[in-house]
């Protein structure tokens, strides 16, 4: 039962397959008798909107582009939720006592916790500010009680002293790093261009051979057909007619050759441009070429301004300035000072927090000073050292 269901679920495919192929080889067959009349400019159009080439150009330039579009939306002001919901703990743990004894005490609380803050970097200085309100929700299930803690408003900031100013080096080399992409995008159209070009002028000499094999294959038959009558009447030698005999054997051989090197070029070219393969095509060939002159010193000016390298160079010795930099920093003091002031309360419910709030002010200053890295910092500053003298070089 089962067989012949699956017999007739394949017959029932075939009978609709078999339309769509033979409408396929149809549309191949239209396409074989429809040329498709081609111009240099049409090929490079193709090339630039359907080669294989031009996408990977594109996903290039769109990933560049992104990165460009996260790096502007890196210090604007963001509105961050976080919180905890909820963290239930019981276990026993040890509670300090007054008189400095440790008693160990079973507790068994529910905690939850919200903080909405407004964030803000700013570059110049590597500073961290943001503004923040807070609450806090703890519940004792031992001594069954609630309580609520939180800070109605807080402001606070953070500020690096003889660190890294990774901000204000980001603002240097992304803008740079975005116009080289530009820059490569452009070259790489180019490139595509000047690729498409070469081919379709190597498919008009290609093509151009083997006319000239067709007709001299077609000379070499009529000079053997004229020899052969010759031969009838006897004008002609043995040897003049074998020697005709065998310019036929080789004008075949060379449109042989020429045929699969037009083959080969037609293959080429319809892959590159995106044509599909058995589309016939006839390309024009270009008679209104325009031919200028260009100066030397416009030249070199234009190669300077546009072409990558001039601001690849830059970037890489600005990059080169940034890794000295990060290495000299990690090597010596390093102190953060924070602080932040704000309100502060806390209360049996909610709304108690921010009755009658106390002020709330912090300042910290931390300090880290290497003593003892057996040269790790000096060998990393030395490497970052030579590898900007490789730049510059």
């Amino acid at each position: 039962m089962r067989l012949s269901f699956y017999r007739s679920a394949i017959l029932i495919v075939s009978l609709f397959a078999a339309p769509s192929i033979a409408q396929e080889k149809k549309g191949d067959e239209k396409l074989k008798n429809i040329k498709m009349s081609l111009s240099l400019n049409d090929i490079v159009d193709l090339a630039i909107q359907k080669s294989s080439a031009v996408r990977y150009v594109q996903n290039t330039d769109l990933n560049a582009y992104w990165r460009w579009k996260n790096f502007q939306k890196t210090f604007l002001p963001n509105l961050v939720v976080a919180g905890t919901v909820p963290s239930f703990n019981k276990a026993t743990v040890p509670v300090t006592q007054p008189d400095g004894s440790i008693q160990f005490k079973a507790v068994s609380n529910l905690m939850a916790s919200a903080n909405l803050s407004l964030n803000q970097y700013v570059p110049l200085a590597g500073t961290y500010i943001y503004a923040s309100t807070s609450a806090n929700r703890a519940q004792d299930y031992y001594q069954k009680q609630t309580t609520f803690s939180g800070n109605p408003i807080s402001f606070g900031f953070y500020q690096p002293i003889f660190a890294y100013n990774w901000m204000k080096w980001s603002k240097k080399l992304e803008p740079m790093i975005y116009n080289e992409s530009q820059k490569n995008f452009i070259q790489a159209i180019e490139a595509i261009a000047y690729t498409a070009t070469a081919h379709f002028f190597n498919y008009l000499r290609i093509q151009t051979d083997f006319k000239l094999a067709e007709s001299a294959l077609k000379n070499s038959n009529d000079n053997l057909r004229i020899a052969k009558t010759k031969q009838k009447i006897g004008q002609i030698s043995e040897n003049d007619y074998s020697r005709i005999e065998l310019s036929v054997l080789n004008a075949q051989k060379a449109l042989n050759s020429a045929g699969m090197l037009l083959k080969n070029s037609d293959f080429t070219l319809k892959s590159y441009v995106g044509i599909d393969q058995n589309q016939e095509i006839d390309l024009q060939m270009p008679l209104n070429i325009t031919l200028f002159d260009i100066e030397s010193k416009k030249a070199l000016s234009e190669a300077k301004v546009n072409r990558p390298e001039t601001i690849n160079f830059e970037r890489r010795l600005v990059n080169a300035d940034q890794s000295l930099t990060a290495a000299k920093r990690a090597s010596g003091l390093v102190a953060t000072l924070s602080g932040s002031y704000g309100l502060s309360n806390s209360g049996v419910n909610l709304s108690g927090i921010y009755d009658n709030p106390q002020k709330s002010e912090v300042l910290q200053l931390t300090v880290s000073i290497p003593i003892l890295d057996w040269g790790r910092a000096s060998s990393a500053v030395k490497m970052e050292k030579h590898a900007k003298i490789s730049t510059e070089v």
